[in-house]
């Protein structure tokens, strides 16, 4: 017989009153990520941007045809032999196509930094009791309720023109889903756990890592999701308006105020890429990592 120490003890009785199902082995069966599971996904993402494009060259194709009056809609292959020449080297509203894209990633990272900071701790204060939750919510729900530029006056009296203007639409906008996220993730831990974790001794820390966390995971990494896009969505918009000098939202206002469509095009490819490669590879790794400690920690 196996005789288990005390921390394996106190992990046993919060495992057996979290699991709902009895457990037939000692082992996690763990995502399968196969390469015929992965090809398939990889696939299944292709026909996707294949449809979004076939979109977008009948539509191209519709107004060049039969709509145009002076200036064409810009094509697929037109819009990418563009963006290859930026890429290549040439200029860009003054700078190059890396200056402006480093500018906007820096501005959406402080900001976002800002907004998961400030979310998750208000997130976790609301969770402490039922009483701060219901008073906390209702900001939180009222900062919900207002679109990201609306904050300009707001920002333009704090900050004036430029750079923290638009780091403080990011945040403002980001902060919501992921403080309401992180309240609700941890508000559904089951108390009967809670008190478990208090009666075997767990410190606060080490209940925050064995019972909090792996409930509440899921929860954070859907709430600094949702907080991610709505961010990058605030950001283009911010860099338009905001009188910033470079940029991926200034060089689109620009280039439409010069007719210059195929650069703004370029652009708006660009964030999607970006926006995509956040949300489908590094916040769904994140995500199924989660998942899958909740799934570790109910079964140990």
């Amino acid at each position: 017989m196996q005789i288990l120490s005390n921390s394996e003890k106190k992990r046993t009785d919060i495992g057996k009153l979290v699991s709902e199902t009895p457990k037939n082995s000692d082992s996690v069966v763990l995502k399968d990520d196969t390469p015929e599971r992965i090809a398939r996904n990889v696939i299944i993402f292709l026909v996707g941007i294949l449809i979004v494009f076939a979109v977008w060259f009948i539509v191209a194709w519709y107004y060049n045809t039969f709509q145009r009056h002076t200036l064409s809609f810009p094509e697929p292959v037109e819009t990418f032999r563009q963006m290859f020449s930026y890429l290549g080297g040439e200029s860009m509203l003054r700078f190059s196509i890396f200056t402006h894209l480093f500018a906007t990633i820096e501005r959406w990272i402080i900001g976002y930094v800002i907004a998961a900071v400030i979310g998750i701790f208000i997130g976790m204060t609301l969770a402490t009791s039922e009483r701060a939750y219901q008073i906390g919510m209702v900001p939180v729900n009222i900062l919900q309720m207002i679109p990201g530029l609306a904050w300009i006056p707001v920002a333009f009296l704090l900050f004036g023109l430029g750079n923290n203007t638009a780091i403080f639409i990011i945040a403002v906008s980001a902060i919501s889903p992921i403080a309401m996220n992180v309240a609700a993730g941890i508000r559904r831990v089951p108390r009967v756990n809670i008190r478990t974790a208090q009666m075997v001794g767990l410190s606060k820390m080490q209940m925050f890592d064995r019972v909090l966390l792996p409930y509440a995971a899921v929860d954070i990494v859907t709430g600094l999701r949702v907080g991610m896009a709505n961010a990058w969505r605030m950001l283009i918009a911010a860099e338009m308006v905001v009188g910033v000098a470079v940029g991926l939202g200034y060089t689109i206002s620009q280039s439409v105020y010069m007719l210059d469509y195929v650069t703004s095009f370029v652009c708006i490819i660009i964030i999607c890429i970006i926006g995509l490669f956040i949300d489908k590879v590094v916040f769904a790794r994140i995500e199924s990592f989660a998942k899958e400690r909740l799934r570790t920690e109910v079964n140990e």
